[in-house]
């Protein structure tokens, strides 16, 4: 108990007197932002030496292969007589190849098809939210139904409002 104490003063006070350098704080920032994009230049294939594609392909890529690797896992790990080892082995060769074989064209539309399920879950959860209370609540008495038709022309004027706005941003009309 005495030493891990002990241990655990000498780790604080050593990152106190560490952070204390001003330029400490700065080469962590480089640092972690080189490794970032280290990590993105393997995700768009640079080291291959093709097209380096977007920083959001890149990112696409590393997240497809990391799913890829769970999926052949655990499809791999159910094969009786296969050790886990080999089955780590066999699960990251084909991820790999997933991840490095799939085209730009079918990882942005992986990435759009996310980002407008997501778009419509942020978005529309609220709203569905807002007139479940609206609707779905007892109204006892006129003023509680005034107060509801105004939540209600508050809803469709917000629903109108994301549609002029997702027009002005992507160029789609929705």
């Amino acid at each position: 108990m005495f030493l891990s104490m002990m241990f655990l003063i000498l780790l604080i006070s050593s990152s106190v007197l560490v952070s204390a350098q001003t330029n400490f704080l700065e080469d962590i920032g480089t640092t972690g932002k080189n490794a970032w994009y280290t990590v993105l230049d393997v995700g768009r294939l640079k080291f291959l030496g093709t097209n380096a594609d977007n920083q959001v392909l890149g990112f696409v890529r590393i997240l497809i292969g990391i799913l890829a690797f769970i999926l052949f896992y655990l499809g791999v790990s159910v094969i009786p007589g296969l050790t886990r080892p080999m089955g780590i082995g066999i699960a990251i060769i084909l991820a790999v190849m997933v991840s490095v074989f799939l085209p730009g064209t079918v990882l942005t539309s992986i990435a759009s098809t996310y980002a407008v399920l997501f778009a419509f879950i942020i978005m529309g959860t609220p709203i569905a939210a807002g007139l479940w209370l609206i609707l779905g609540t007892p109204t006892p008495n006129r003023s509680i139904a005034v107060i509801k038709l105004v939540g209600v022309l508050f809803a469709m004027w917000l629903v109108s409002q994301i549609g002029h706005w997702a027009h002005l941003v992507t160029g789609v009309s929705v």
